[in-house]
């Protein structure tokens, strides 16, 4: 297994083709580790702070020559870890973070990047992994592997994240998962959203998606308090343009569903969501501030959570991509695992890690308990 640093950018076609078949077969599904995600996101996001790229790579010249991917971003000190290091790249639309290993050669995928990146005399002495799933895929293994090589892992915090599987949603599901009263409520809601017109839901999915389904999204997504704090994607040009490119190349892959919730035939509700390997993740939503007391968003997430077996069914699951505390998390039973963190690579890091933790346990001791949220 050979390891080696090249700058994302500057990758030809074929490099390209086979970081795109890789997603595909990687051990974990992530879209944020998606060529069709993080380039469009160096270029609009970070393009003052972008990061290196780790390729791993078979000794021979086959097809599938590329077995594994990271992405990382050098990083001075922090109050967290007080010298140089690495952060796991995330934009900051990105919502998972790790790596790409092929699903039949993980283990030296793993085995590669870590001898890599523990290599002394390089500038840093640690490696930041923010909201990293611990409770499955590659978090597990990648700290496994990790403390058999004698690097240990500090970790700042972790919470769930509402999670679904499509082969389990659909109309039994919902009968179930909300009380009599919810839906009560919501059919309530619904009814009085019926009085302004007829009310309709459409998926749209790969190249049936057009330039008016993304600026319908954005323009409904600027609407109410992310327009009011500057939190929407319109807000800023590059966010903007960022989404737009990202849609259309996952369009173009047959990788994007885009949602909507009309009445009498204007959108006051969408979704956008993506797909990678066996997985799809809820992206982005966005409803229309005059209709809010008919809780339109909720009623288009009732929507994809009751098509969701047609409409997901080859994925094993959906990441809500939400907080905790989100309205999500009363849709979706499901929940993942995240956790945030650092890998010591140094004697000096894990010194320096060590007195934070310990610390930080301190803390915890001293202070009343309270929730605690993954660094999203």
């Amino acid at each position: 297994m050979q390891v080696r640093l090249v700058d994302p950018l500057q990758l030809d076609s074929a490099a390209l083709a086979e970081w795109a078949r890789l997603e595909e077969r990687s051990f974990e599904s992530n879209v944020y580790l998606s060529p069709h995600f993080v380039l469009p996101a160096i270029r609009h996001l970070d393009p003052s702070h972008p990061p290196f790229m780790l390729l791993a790579e078979r000794a021979d010249r086959s097809r599938d020559r590329l077995c594994g991917v990271g992405l990382f971003r050098k990083e001075g000190p922090t109050w967290r870890f007080p010298l140089p290091h690495l952060s796991a790249y995330r934009s900051r639309h990105s919502y998972l973070t790790g790596i790409l290993a092929d699903r039949d050669l993980v283990s030296p995928v793993v085995d590669g990047f870590l001898g890599y990146l523990c290599q002394q005399g390089l500038g840093w002495h640690g490696v930041e992994f923010g909201d990293l799933a611990i409770d499955s895929g590659i978090g597990p293994l990648l700290l496994a592997r990790a403390q058999m090589r004698g690097v240990p892992w500090y970790e700042y915090s972790r919470c769930q994240r509402a999670a679904l599987k499509p082969t389990e949603a659909g109309e039994d599901y919902l009968e179930q998962q909300l009380s009599a009263g919810r839906r009560k409520d919501l059919r309530r809601r619904e009814r009085r959203l019926s009085e302004q017109g007829a009310v309709e839901w459409q998926a749209t999915h790969g190249t049936d998606l057009s330039n008016e389904h993304i600026e319908r999204f954005l323009a409904l997504e600027h609407t109410g308090w992310k327009g009011n704090y500057g939190t929407s994607l319109r807000s800023q040009s590059a966010d903007a343009a960022f989404f737009r490119e990202l849609i259309r190349r996952m369009a173009r892959a047959g990788r994007a569903v885009i949602t909507e919730l009309r009445v009498a035939d204007e959108v006051i509700a969408s979704t956008s969501n993506l797909v990678s390997g066996n997985a799809a993740f809820a992206f982005k939503l966005g409803w229309h501030a005059d209709y809010k007391k008919m809780a339109p968003g909720i009623l288009n997430e009732i929507e994809l959570v009751r098509h969701a077996p047609t409409l997901f069914g080859d994925c094993e699951y959906i990441d809500s991509g939400s907080l905790p505390g989100s309205f999500m998390e009363e849709l979706w039973d499901g929940r993942r695992t995240l956790a945030f963190g650092a890998l010591a690579t140094t004697t000096l890091g894990r010194r320096a890690l060590g007195a934070f933790n310990w610390l930080h346990r301190l803390r915890r001791t001293l202070v009343p308990a309270r929730r605690r949220e993954c660094s999203k």
